[in-house]
């Protein structure tokens, strides 16, 4: 097995590292995220930039969702609970998670990038560990995943979570 990695355009978000890494750092705050998105109004903000459907499946694991600190987790279908652990954290710029529970091992880095005082840049990484048989499968949906996740972290009113 060889590491593959797929990772999202840089997007903007207009706030600072520092907020958006207090935010992120800390798994708590996902139930923030969870709130934001129940709020039909705040929904619509990020409506705009994910298909109807993709955001209902996302509010929907939302709910389904338990977090703490250092660990996020939900029970999967057919694989039982799994999450991502926070192992490293380098203020304001990242955040590096280990998949718990997963079939497959995986790392997510969030890395973030200073703009001035207001603003930072994000990109998000994925790293796993595929056979060739996962591998392709993961090639059809991983980078689709990983950009959409990025989208929704550059969307959020972090000043309001």
């Amino acid at each position: 097995m060889s590491l593959t990695k797929y990772e999202s355009s840089v997007k903007t978000i207009p706030y600072s590292c520092g907020v958006v890494y207090s935010q992120l750092a800390d798994m708590n705050n996902m139930s923030k995220v969870r709130e934001f998105f129940s709020d039909p109004e705040r929904r619509e903000s990020i409506a705009e930039q994910i298909p109807a459907d993709k955001l209902q499946q996302i509010e929907d694991t939302l709910n389904k969702m338990t977090f703490d600190t250092d660990n996020v987790s939900v029970d999967a279908p057919m694989m039982g609970r799994v999450g991502l652990k926070v192992v490293e954290r380098e203020e304001p710029k990242l955040v590096k998670f280990e998949s718990q529970g997963a079939p497959v091992s995986a790392c997510l880095w969030i890395q973030l990038l200073p703009q001035g005082e207001d603003s930072c840049k994000i990109r998000i990484t994925l790293g796993a560990s595929l056979n060739f048989f996962i591998k392709g499968m993961a090639d059809k949906y991983a980078p689709t995943a990983v950009e959409r996740m990025a989208a929704v972290l550059a969307s959020l009113p972090y000043d309001k979570i």
